[in-house]
């Protein structure tokens, strides 16, 4: 569960920056169109290294693997197939599920 937790969390944590390109476009004055940014920025890296840590270092592996480029789709893959199996040789081959 904290697993799938932790994806959704790095999935969402994309959506701050959609909104600090739009911030010029929402007519605020440049202290506040700055402060948003700024909060908007925290709060995407927050999201992004607590998802992390909720996901685990295969789930960063395993994206690191396919290329940043391909980092969505492999995200998607994860939260519906569950966790990465272990690679090189680490755990026998054990799925990292259990």
């Amino acid at each position: 569960m904290w697993f799938r937790i932790g994806l959704i969390a790095i999935v969402l944590s994309f959506v701050p920056w959609l909104f600090m390109a739009a911030a010029p476009l929402f007519g605020l004055s440049l202290g506040a169109a700055a402060g948003l940014v700024a909060g908007l920025l925290v709060v995407a890296e927050v999201l992004f290294w607590a998802g992390l840590a909720l996901a685990g270092k295969d789930t960063w592996q395993a994206v690191k693997a396919r290329g940043w480029r391909h980092a969505p789709s492999e995200l998607g893959r994860l939260l519906v197939h569950g966790r990465p199996v272990a690679r090189n040789g680490e755990d026998d081959g054990v799925d990292a599920r259990r």
